[in-house]
Formats: structure tokens, C-alpha cells, sequence
């Protein structure tokens, strides 16, 4: 078994005349006690140098960094998930572009990197790292004080505490190459005392993508940027001015999410950045459930103002701020629009409204706030029940100014 703290057992032909070098890492070993970490270290003296383009070059650059993570996190029985960024790198910009490398413990971003194909961009390389680790969110990295990092170009690599520098590598030694594999080990090894920093509730990790249709989302350091293909021949839910004025109109507006970039369209994709980040979870008491009601009252007071409506109004479009707890935030408007007619029907919406059936007003939105009270899990009195079903009659003339005055948002209790 590989120890947390003991030098590595390396086979004797894994090492050359530079063992006084690698002695203080590793010790020699006339057999193989962990098959595992032995092909480790021959994949790092046959590999060849880093060459050609920056794609040739991930070969050597996997099997230095992201293989040895992968695998002797496994010995360690923590699981490190590791991926690549994938995007076209000819459109993504410097803000909206994923690390080139990364990997997630218990979906908190423990390890990023960032590769050149040119040694002369190294220092850009490491500019782009080190720019977006001053945006560091505890949504992300719970009660992580760092993380590890390295930067790559041509034939260099540089392992990183992000601020720190911890040593350079030359690849194109055989060296340096091993001793690149056993930083790597070493950082899997510190990792081991992560976890206890991590809470169990992490929301989405740190440059996740979730796609949903033709609805693709992904989580950076400051925004999220959602991305909807074939928007204007595909997306009947709303339409482009209608989320385009919206987003103008709860510009600075409290508990709504900000396009921090506008919505736009190009070739095909609609595309908006927003901010700022939350937690999407339920409320856990009747306190926190008033809290959070109330402020969805509030964003929709703006909206009806406008004469727009939300339409999709549920727990899983209300974020809590990851800064200030007591800040509920109205998410996800790419269903609101003007009210009245509709061409489409939401399963959640009050019966009777959809196509060639009643239109969505102001009371349909109410009744999603209604129905946001009785799925929240929390337990209601008969006062509690009073006010939802307020909100569920779509008779009334309860409006969400009305609803914002009712004594059981007024109340202390």
C-alpha cells in the first residue's frame, strides 16, 4: 500500500544516474509492490518530449500531471475527477474560457492548469491562471485556504500553490520527467487532508458544464454563461426582445439575476452571462421560507410592472446569495415573457392555462409562488396555509402588491 508520507518504492531500472537527485522522492526497490505506480514511472522515461502542437503535447502532459492524479487517488480511495476544457478555443474569450486542465474532490476544484505550445508563453499562461485565482468564491472551494495548479509551455512545466511557485521542470530530461510524476503524487497526498474542508452540500463544481436539451450551462468564477443552440428556430418558450428588455428592466434591480453581459445572438446560439452566483436549495425554516418569499415577490413586483411574467417559477430557479444568506434570487427568466396567450404549457402551471386554453397573467405567476410555500418542505400552520392558498386561488384579487402587505410577511413571527 502506498504511504501517505514514505518516500515512493520505485523498481531499481527506473532510475538512472541521477538517483542522487531522486533520492530524497524515491527509494529503490528489487520488486514491484504497486504495479500501478511502477507504470507510472516507466510512462515517464519513455515518453518522449513535449512536441508539435498543444493537442501532441497532452499526451506527455497527461501522463505526467492528470494520470498520476487519477491514479493514486484511487490507492488512496478519494476520487479526483479530472477533465479537459473542450470548447473552441478560436471563440472562447480569455473571461469566459475553463482552465486547460482540471479536477474536482467531492466537487470542489482542488487542481487547475494551464498549457501553451510556445515556451516563450509561459508567462501568459501563468497570467491567466493566477488573474482568475484572485476571483475565489467559498462556493466553490468551501473552507479551502489553496489549491494546486501548474503551467505548461513547450518542453516546461511549472507546479504551482497558486501564488507560490514550487519548482520548474525541464520535460525533455528524464529526470525531471519523474520528478514531475512524483510532485504529482505528493499533491494527491496533501489532497488527503482536503477533504475534511469540504462540506458535504457543494453545489455545481467550479467549470462543470450541465446541458439540458439544447440548453447548455456552465459555472465559472464569478458568472454563469447559458447558452441556448438553434435559439430563434428551436426556442418557442420566449423570444429574444422580450428577454433582451427584461434583462434591461431588472437591471440593478434586488433579488433578480444580472446579465452581467447582456443576452446576444450569434450563429444560431443565445447566449447570457449572469450573475450573481447562489446556492439553489429549499428554504430549512418557516423564517427562511418568508425571507425567500418575499424577495420573489419583490423581483416580481418588476416584472408585472413591465407587464412581463415570469412563468417558471420554482424552487429550482430561486438561488440563495453565496455572499449575503439573507438575499433569495429570482433565476432563470428564459421562460418569462409579456403576459397573456401562450403556445406552450409547463406540467407545474394552474390547470386550465396553456394553449388553446386560458392565457398566463400576473395570478399564474402568484400561483407558483403559492406552490413554491407548499413544496418547500417546511412545516405550516393554519396561517401558513391561509396565505398560500391566497396565492393558489386564481379567482382572487390578491396581486403581489397585496401579497407583499399581508401580515404574514409583515409579521415578526
Amino acid at each position: 500500500m502506498i504511504s501517505p508520507t514514505q518516500p515512493i518504492e520505485v523498481r531499481e531500472q527506473v532510475l538512472d544516474s541521477d538517483l542522487a537527485k531522486l533520492k530524497k522522492y524515491i527509494i529503490r526497490s528489487p520488486q514491484v509492490s504497486i504495479p500501478e505506480l511502477c507504470r507510472l514511472f516507466d510512462g515517464a522515461i519513455t515518453s518522449p518530449s513535449p512536441s508539435g502542437s498543444v493537442a501532441n503535447r497532452h499526451i506527455t502532459w497527461d501522463l505526467l500531471v492528470k494520470i498520476p492524479l487519477e491514479v493514486v487517488s484511487s490507492l488512496f480511495h478519494i476520487k479526483i475527477i479530472c477533465d479537459r476544457d473542450k470548447q473552441d478555443l478560436s471563440t472562447a474569450t480569455i473571461r469566459l474560457k475553463r482552465p486547460d486542465l482540471f479536477g474536482w474532490l467531492k466537487s470542489a476544484l482542488v487542481f487547475k492548469g494551464e498549457e501553451k505550445e510556445a515556451l516563450e508563453d509561459i508567462a501568459k499562461a501563468e497570467h491567466e491562471l493566477l488573474n482568475k485565482a484572485k476571483l475565489w468564491n467559498p462556493l466553490y472551494f468551501g473552507n479551502l485556504q489553496y489549491i494546486f495548479a501548474y503551467v505548461a509551455a513547450g518542453n516546461f512545466i511549472r507546479s504551482l500553490n497558486i501564488k507560490v511557485v514550487s519548482q520548474d521542470f525541464d520535460l525533455s530530461l528524464v529526470v525531471d520527467r519523474i520528478l514531475t510524476v512524483v510532485t504529482s503524487i505528493n499533491i494527491t497526498r496533501c489532497l488527503l487532508h482536503f477533504i475534511p474542508q469540504i462540506p458535504t452540500n457543494m453545489p455545481y463544481p467550479l467549470y462543470s458544464v450541465i446541458k439540458r436539451g439544447t440548453c447548455e450551462i456552465t459555472f465559472l468564477e464569478d458568472r454563469v454563461t447559458k447558452k441556448i443552440r438553434n435559439f430563434e428556430t428551436e426556442y418557442n418558450f420566449s423570444t429574444f426582445n422580450d428577454l433582451k428588455n427584461i434583462y434591461a428592466k431588472s437591471a440593478n434591480e434586488s433579488h433578480f439575476i444580472q446579465a452581467v453581459v447582456p443576452p446576444h445572438i450569434k450563429n444560431s446560439t443565445y447566449t447570457v452571462e449572469l450573475s450573481p452566483l447562489g446556492i439553489n436549495r429549499c428554504p430549512q425554516s418557516l423564517q427562511e421560507l418568508k425571507r425567500a418569499i418575499k424577495c420573489v415577490l419583490e423581483a416580481l413586483v418588476v416584472l408585472h410592472r413591465s407587464k412581463y411574467v415570469h412563468r417558471d417559477i420554482r424552487w429550482d430557479n430561486v438561488i440563495q446569495s453565496s455572499t449575503n444568506s439573507m438575499d433569495w434570487i429570482l433565476n432563470d427568466l428564459e421562460h418569462a415573457g409579456k403576459e397573456g396567450p401562450v403556445t406552450y404549457r409547463l406540467e407545474w402551471w394552474p390547470n386550465g392555462v396553456g394553449p388553446n386554453q386560458g392565457p398566463y397573467d400576473f395570478k399564474c405567476d402568484l400561483y407558483l409562488v403559492g406552490e413554491l410555500i407548499r413544496t418547500s418542505g417546511v412545516d405550516l400552520s393554519r396561517t401558513d396555509t391561509s396565505f398560500m392558498n391566497k396565492l393558489l386561488e386564481m379567482e382572487s384579487r390578491f396581486t403581489t402588491m397585496k401579497a407583499l402587505k399581508d401580515i404574514w410577511l409583515t409579521s415578526e413571527s
